[in-house]
């Protein structure tokens, strides 16, 4: 964010922070969503380059379109063990 625009926000009574701060997060929860984030990154990227679609993905993994979706938009439910060991 560019300083003018910070300051107009502050100026207009806006907290400016960070996500681990809105959210009272702690370091290793933080760090815990950035893996998560990164995973889902890597996985919708290598399945992007190798022109791939979900649905194919899935069929290679033996798992369902939704759980592929559900990794890549870094979904709770869907453990970082289950991604590493189906996606990567």
């Amino acid at each position: 964010m560019d300083k003018a625009k910070r300051k107009k926000l502050e100026a207009a009574g806006w907290a400016i922070g960070s996500a681990q701060e809105f959210l009272e997060m702690d370091a290793t929860e933080a760090a815990l969503v950035s893996i998560r984030m990164s995973l889902a990154e890597s996985i919708r990227a290598r399945r992007t380059t190798a022109g791939l679609t979900q649905a194919e993905v899935a069929k290679r993994a033996k798992t369902t379109q939704a759980r592929v979706a559900k990794a890549e938009n870094a979904t709770p439910e869907i453990s970082l063990d289950l991604c590493s060991k189906k996606f990567c």
